[in-house]
């Protein structure tokens, strides 16, 4: 926020891309400033790529953007919920069976002659 205040606010950093790109790199990003100074091809189409994807992000509607992920989020949700009750049901499980293993001790296998 700091570098961005610096530099004029949040529209002028999105509207200049020289500006982006340094934000890019100030966030940990491994995009090149100067995309001539890569070594090799591959990675200046990587940069370009990421560079052109945090773009469009920026342009993106953050309502759009939830709107458009929440099927996805629910789908994610859903299936971490089940994993969740599964688990559950294991440990209810596992500590019934411990119950029931402490209930039954070495008394268990005396033989009353009476009842036999």
């Amino acid at each position: 926020m700091k570098i961005i205040s610096m530099k004029g606010g949040p529209k002028a950093c999105l509207d200049d891309d020289a500006i982006l790109k340094e934000l890019m790199l100030s966030s940990g990003s491994k995009v090149s400033p100067n995309p001539t100074t890569n070594s090799g091809a591959k990675s200046v189409a990587a940069d370009r790529f990421a560079f052109s994807r945090v773009k469009k992000d920026t342009k993106e509607d953050v309502d759009d953007c939830l709107e458009k992920n929440m099927a996805h989020f629910e789908r994610k949700l859903e299936l971490q919920k089940r994993q969740i009750v599964k688990e559950i049901g294991e440990v209810v499980r596992r500590e019934g069976d411990r119950v029931i293993s402490a209930l039954l001790g070495p008394y268990d296998r005396i033989v009353d002659s009476v009842r036999s």
